[in-house]
């Protein structure tokens, strides 16, 4: 379960990493996350639930922050 608070939370975080790694103009990263082409470098989701990554998807925090359900191969996505 995520609730619009762990949502917030996680967005928060985001924005926060963003602003001590940005790696694009704000400008450019909504651009490039409307043509589906912008993941976060520095924040990944592991393990989601079935019902959390629904509220994720919903949200579309699906656009910007990969999930990964391989310890391995999200480590290596850094």
């Amino acid at each position: 379960f995520m609730s619009s608070a762990g949502l917030r939370a996680l967005y928060a975080m985001f924005i926060e990493l963003r602003a001590v790694n940005a790696d694009l103009s704000e400008a450019d990263m909504h651009t490039a996350i409307g043509a589906g082409t912008y993941k976060s470098q520095h924040l990944k989701v592991l393990n989601m639930s079935r019902n959390t990554k629904v509220a994720f998807d919903t949200a579309g925090f699906d656009m910007f922050i990969e999930t990964f359900t391989d310890l391995e191969t999200a480590v290596a996505s850094f």
